[in-house]
């Protein structure tokens, strides 16, 4: 589905609307469309769900809130009677509140603790995998080094004894061609991370800005 079919799909849904409510809602998904642009479509539109899923979300708000200032109960006096039975069903309640209170806080400290546990992880990976394409650069330095070390020994036993410089030569290169190669898988491992972490970077980024404009859009239709 694209952005227009999308918006074409949503106006059919929200046309029992307010008028202001309605241009207010249509006005706030063609700006969210703008602001995630077309390389972003596809997955705004799958973080919204269907048209008719966002439309039932936002006519809960306004009718909510229509339902509620409209409601008689909070238009009359109340009597003392009332006012007696709700004090009294509120003290009947307290325990259960109380156990509801705690199991949602309970909840929510433990969603907090898992958001900061997958944080401290994802940084854990970020940081393991520099340091091993680190590991991998000094590797490759090593193995040059000892290359060029070999060859000055080789060069030491020149009249003194032919296989063992063969060998030495031999070693000499098979270090440079292991120390150019871990080089050479290092670079472009870090360019694969480097890539990476941009991409990372910019769906968090989406992310957090998408869901401050729910946010905000949501907080603009209270009551």
């Amino acid at each position: 589905m694209t952005r227009t079919e999308y918006l074409a799909e949503l106006e059919k849904e929200l046309r029992q609307l307010p008028k202001k409510d309605f241009q207010e809602a249509m006005d706030y998904f063609t700006e969210y469309f703008d602001e995630a642009g077309p390389e972003n479509e596809a997955d705004l539109i799958a973080e919204l769900g269907t048209p008719q899923e966002a439309a039932s979300d936002i006519l809960a708000n306004v009718i909510g809130k229509e339902d509620f200032q409209s409601n008689k109960f909070f238009k009359r006096p109340r009597s003392g009677k009332e006012i007696a039975l709700l004090v009294g069903l509120i003290l009947m309640a307290s325990p259960v509140l109380f156990l509801v209170a705690g199991v949602l806080l309970g909840l929510l400290l433990a969603a907090i603790a898992l958001l900061i546990g997958l944080a401290g992880f994802v940084i854990a990976m970020i940081i393991l995998i520099a340091c091993l394409l680190l590991t991998g650069f000094l590797l490759s330095v090593a193995a040059i080094i000892i290359a060029f070390v070999t060859l000055g020994e080789s060069l030491t036993i020149f009249n003194s004894s032919w296989p063992a410089m063969t060998m030495g030569f031999g070693g000499f290169f098979a270090a440079i061609g292991g120390g150019v190669l871990i080089f050479l898988l290092s670079l472009y491992l870090t360019k694969l991370y480097g890539r990476g972490l941009m991409a990372f970077g910019k769906w968090l980024s989406n992310s957090l800005k998408n869901l401050w404009n729910k946010r905000k859009w949501r907080k603009s239709h209270e009551y």
